[in-house]
């Protein structure tokens, strides 16, 4: 499995998030050359994924079946939020509602 359907961001408290195939991980460590994540709906869902990074190619090396149906909202909405700031920090003189008004709208 490669890059095509797999996304590091970063979480709003500095972490790592991977979105990979409409599911969102979280990284719990980094260990060998290589992440391991867990499902973010950790409560009721156990799947695991790991994956390398080589050059700018992520790779998922392996990934357990979930126990829920994919949700695009949140993936969008994940990815929403890190384009926002990756807007914001390019342009931290800008209020946010110009922000959002001129990249989102």
């Amino acid at each position: 499995m490669e890059e095509q359907n797999s996304q590091g961001i970063t979480s709003s408290r500095g972490g790592r998030k991977l979105i990979h195939i409409g599911f969102i991980y979280y990284r719990r460590i980094s260990k060998n050359g290589k992440d391991y994540w867990k499902c973010l709906r950790k409560s009721d869902c156990r799947p695991t994924a790991i994956t390398k990074l080589t050059g700018d190619a992520l790779s998922v090396l392996k990934e357990s079946e979930h126990q829920h149906a994919l949700n695009q909202e949140c993936v969008k909405a994940e990815l929403v939020i890190q384009r926002l700031k990756r807007v914001a920090t390019g342009h931290p003189e800008l209020p946010p509602a110009q922000l959002f008004r001129e990249n989102f709208l």
